[in-house]
């Protein structure tokens, strides 16, 4: 999604003088992905499940024994450094080069194997066998979703917002769907604007000044523009979580899932009035 917006908006980044932190932002991940793949056939990744975490809160070096099939991890990281390097090249055409390497490789391990994850104390090595595995095309079905996120978002206004105005697709972590509904609002109001066209739903023509408008809302909502004046981007602003949900920072001992103090908490809540991270939530 990083990548995604700084193609699409790599001038408007380049005039607030902003692109050299996107593409840190970038490079800052991708760096991590080439550490991970130090040969052909072998990726490092952290996986877990998610209900077995979150009723068991440790350590990450203290091993699970899990075993995963997880040939998705090894084509989502070539679907990321694929999109990495094109927008990198510009400016680093030697690294965008090395990018491509490395997905390339990672692409045909995806389609070729199914992959085993077996523990090593801090990560888990990825492993082959030799059962054919699923390809998993994951980056143009991003796209299809994108286009039928608009269209839900137009189809007689069948969606629905929290009260201050945060668009609510799931209970749970529903921000990173806010947040992708933003970017992908901006990116198809750019396509559109250039297409002279405008996108046909059953309830209606979607016209790109619709869409633009959208995506600041959201990013708003996000960065504190909204009822609590809270920023939930940790970091950005004066007032932001503090003490985010994270089983590492929380502390070592399996059951102890206690709530913080200075938790803002409504038990039970699940709807669109709230706005949560994890197990904290806040009133929207």
């Amino acid at each position: 999604m990083l990548s995604w917006s700084t193609i699409e908006f790599r001038f408007q980044l380049e005039t607030k003088k902003e692109l050299s932190n996107a593409l840190d932002a970038i490079k800052w991940g991708t760096d991590y992905f080439i550490k991970a793949h130090p040969q052909p056939d072998v990726l490092y990744g952290e996986v877990g499940d998610g209900d077995s975490n979150h009723a068991c809160w440790k350590r990450p070096e203290d091993p699970s024994n899990d075993q995963n099939s997880s040939s998705d991890l090894a084509a989502e990281t070539a679907a990321a450094l694929t999109a990495a390097s094109v927008a990198v090249r510009p400016s680093e055409a030697k690294y965008a080069d090395e990018l491509v390497v490395d997905a390339k490789q990672l692409f045909d391990f995806a389609r070729k194997f199914v992959i085993t994850m077996v523990f090593t104390r801090t990560a888990f090595l990825l492993l082959e066998n030799s059962t054919p595995a699923v390809d998993m095309r994951t980056s143009g079905c991003g796209q299809l979703h994108g286009l039928n996120v608009l269209r839900m978002i137009k189809r007689n206004n069948n969606f629905k917002k929290t009260a201050g105005g945060l668009l609510w697709f799931l209970p749970w972590n529903n921000l990173q769907y806010s947040a992708t509904a933003s970017l992908v609002s901006a990116v198809y109001s750019k396509y559109l604007t250039d297409a002279k066209a405008s996108l046909q739903c059953p309830g209606g023509a979607v016209q790109p000044s619709y869409l633009i408008s959208l995506a600041p809302t959201q990013a708003d909502y996000l960065l504190g523009q909204n009822p609590k004046g809270m920023s939930y981007m940790v970091g950005f602003g004066s007032n932001y979580p503090t003490q985010a949900h994270h089983s590492v920072n929380k502390g070592p001992k399996c059951g102890d899932v206690s709530r913080w103090d200075g938790d803002v908490v409504q038990e039970g809540c699940s709807g669109p009035e709230c706005v949560g991270w994890g197990n904290s939530w806040w009133a929207g």
